[in-house]
């Protein structure tokens, strides 16, 4: 209010702007809650008077984090308290908490505490059932099964790991090594001959020494019992096994590096880079000079499919004798039909090649091979079916259907989408040479250009947008 003989100040009758509302911070990502701490739970004592029953009780009312449980169970183990052990950890599996490490440190503690054998072997069975029944954890749980003397189980295993991928050596390989102690003759023939037909890694030469002595004693105990038909269905067992379908042998003088490819009748490219290939091929190792062992590459197919394999050669760096090279073609080697050939390849611009024919190939499907991968690169997860997904005519040949019958990928189950690219794409490999002194590059350039594009209709079959229909689809 204003003092007498002052002037009132000026009203102010305009509307002031609204002030902004102040925008709520953006909400920070909320902290991930620590796991709680192994004394905030109470595990039962040591001493408990029924230790099966405390430890159920426990686990049906906590669920304690895994890092807890196994903290816990390395002190209880390394105190000695294996019955607690295996009393905690079957109390876990029961109550729907169970991990893997879990099966394998109940059957070492129970085999410390003498349990039977039987128990134990269920334990080691049940850590198959837990994961995927795949290869690698056939062949795990069969390792562990071997360690606590179950070998007949172990075996078995085996043999259905083998069933799973019957061309990869690592079943018959642990097999073969207690061939000694097995009972059936058809268990030392499976081992020993898996071994001489697949393994091609580059201990061969002792783990074939160690089959044909299995083999050798299995003959001699055979022919103490006076078994000859035994004899004989060993003897055409392991002819059978070494049999060989396609081998190709590269043999040079000099300090040269020479390289040997071979095209296979699927058309699969078997090479040092890519050593091993779904048509059977065995690439069996990069040679170079000037030592003469090693001025030789050799090519194996003991299984494959018929057809012209086409040898092609490249002189990678170095001096070649004679700029040549002698090239051993064999067909149906081991067998009476065995046919062999010998050329000498002149090199023309660093390159030679030639071919040979199989009439009869062992071989009616691909095999499986595993992913040739970059060294270092990690293996993120496991590559799935993608040709079997893109095409839906190839799903049924390839069994892949889902446990309800619906065959993955076809028409209507689901959009496949398949990307294709416009342009110049540059592709580039690096190989470090044996000696370890120089560094490859192999680079193709791909130029590729869509000079058109079609949409199928479903409404009828009748390809839409093409460069006669801009009518889009129609029915006829």
């Amino acid at each position: 209010m204003a003092e007498p003989g002052q002037k009132a100040p000026p009203v102010n009758t305009t509307t002031p702007l609204a002030a902004p509302k102040p925008q709520p911070a953006p909400a920070s990502p909320r902290p991930r809650a620590p796991e709680p701490a192994a004394a905030t739970f109470k595990f039962p004592p040591v001493d408990a008077p029924d230790l099966d029953a405390a430890w159920d009780d426990f686990f049906a009312n906590n669920t304690p984090p895994v890092s807890v449980v196994g903290g816990h169970m390395l002190k209880l183990h390394g105190a000695g308290h294996h019955k607690q052990v295996v009393a905690a950890l079957r109390a876990a599996l029961i109550n729907g908490q169970a991990q893997p490490w879990m099966y394998e440190a109940l059957a070492g503690s129970m085999a410390i505490e003498k349990f039977p054998q039987e128990e134990i072997e269920r334990v080691l069975l049940s850590m198959t059932d837990f994961g995927q029944a795949d290869f690698a954890s056939m062949l795990y749980s069969a390792a562990y099964l071997v360690r606590f003397d179950r070998l007949d189980t172990a075996l078995k295993m085996y043999r259905q790991a083998s069933r799973m991928q019957p061309e990869r050596p690592e079943p018959y390989l642990l097999s073969v090594e207690h061939a000694a102690l097995f009972k059936n003759p058809d268990d030392v023939i499976w081992a020993a001959c898996g071994v001489l037909r697949y393994d091609w890694t580059a201990e061969r030469a002792t783990n074939i020494q160690t089959a044909r002595s299995a083999l050798a004693n299995l003959e001699r105990d055979l022919a103490k019992a006076g078994n000859q038909p035994a004899i004989d269905s060993l003897r055409t067992a392991v002819a059978e096994a070494q049999a060989i379908d396609v081998e190709i042998e590269v043999v040079w003088s000099g300090d040269s590096d020479i390289d040997l490819e071979v095209e296979e009748p699927s058309g699969t490219v078997c090479s040092i880079t890519q050593p091993q290939t779904a048509a059977g091929g065995n690439h069996l190792g990069d040679g170079y000079g000037p030592r003469p062992q090693d001025c030789r590459e050799t090519y194996v197919c003991p299984s494959g499919f018929a057809g012209e394999y086409r040898i092609r050669l490249k002189h990678a760096r170095g001096n070649v004798i004679g700029r040549r090279a002698t090239v051993t073609m064999t067909t149906h080697k081991g067998t009476s039909a065995e046919s062999r050939q010998t050329k000498t390849i002149v090199f023309e611009d660093g390159q030679g090649a030639t071919s040979v024919r199989l009439d009869r190939g062992r071989r009616e499907l691909p095999r499986t091979v595993q992913e040739n991968r970059p060294a270092g690169q990690p293996v993120t997860r496991r590559p799935g079916a993608k040709s079997g997904r893109r095409d839906p005519n190839v799903v049924p040949a390839s069994g892949q259907a889902n446990p309800a019958g619906a065959i993955i990928g076809a028409i209507g189950f689901q959009p496949n989408v398949q990307v294709i690219s416009e342009g110049v794409t540059l592709g580039a490999s690096a190989l470090i040479s044996p000696d370890r002194r120089y560094v490859r590059m192999g680079i193709s350039p791909t130029f590729s250009n869509i000079t058109d594009v079609f949409t199928f209709s479903v409404f009828g079959g009748v390809p839409a947008g093409g460069p006669n229909n801009n009518q889009g689809p129609q029915n006829r």
